[in-house]
């Protein structure tokens, strides 16, 4: 079977899946648009980001994902990444353990490997205090 990362970092990103899609495939559209950040397309990478940012296993990432490409655009529009870092704050207070998975995952494939093992860390955490109840 292909990777799904093959997918997404290969030269063919198109052939991975419709951002429609619910669950896992949710985590693949941010892979793609992740691929689209990677090959200065932010401006494409906002407009499909804003379809699943409010999904819950892919709030976290797909908010960084949208941080990261307003930052990346010709035109940075300050307002909206003040927003986005505003929405990833509150968020990151109620969000579930494969949000944070996923933000992490994001994390540590843009370099930020620091701030990504502080969201598995919590995410760890979250997961154990789960187990006690």
């Amino acid at each position: 079977a292909i990777s799904p990362k093959f997918l997404c970092f290969t030269k063919y990103p198109h052939n991975t899946v419709s951002l429609d899609s619910e669950g896992f495939l949710l985590v693949l559209g941010v892979l793609f648009q992740m691929k689209l950040l990677l090959t200065d397309r932010p401006s494409e990478a906002i407009r499909e980001l804003e379809g699943i940012k409010d999904k819950p296993d892919v709030l976290l990432c797909s908010t960084l994902a949208l941080i990261n490409a307003h930052k990346k655009a010709k035109l940075v529009d300050r307002e909206a990444v003040q927003e986005l870092e505003a929405k990833l704050r509150q968020d990151r207070q109620s969000c579930g353990e494969m949000a944070l998975y996923f933000a992490g995952m994001f994390l540590w494939h843009t370099g930020r490997h620091d701030k990504a093992r502080e969201y598995i860390d919590r995410m760890i955490k979250m997961s154990n205090s789960n187990k006690e109840v």
